[in-house]
């Protein structure tokens, strides 16, 4: 398969990730986000979740934030 052939089947969801500010780096952290959420739902506070993932993770605690504010965003489909 070609890569042209594969932007094509792929062409709507790329669309979408696009316009909802998605970045393909955000696969790498996307168990951070269960590990942060676990940690909030035992009562953690944020800043604290936050400084354990990005620990756990080896990323700084700004990375761990952004990621969390684009993930955590309803998505946009149109």
């Amino acid at each position: 398969m070609l890569v042209a052939d594969f932007i094509k089947i792929s062409l709507e969801t790329l669309k979408v990730m696009s316009k909802n500010n998605i970045m393909l780096s955000d696969r790498d952290l996307i168990n951070a986000y269960d590990d942060f959420i676990e940690l909030r739902s035992s009562g953690m506070k944020y800043s604290v979740a936050v400084t354990l993932v990005a620990e756990k993770y080896h990323k700084s605690e700004r990375t761990i934030s952004r990621f969390l504010s684009r993930v955590q965003k309803e998505l946009i489909v149109e």
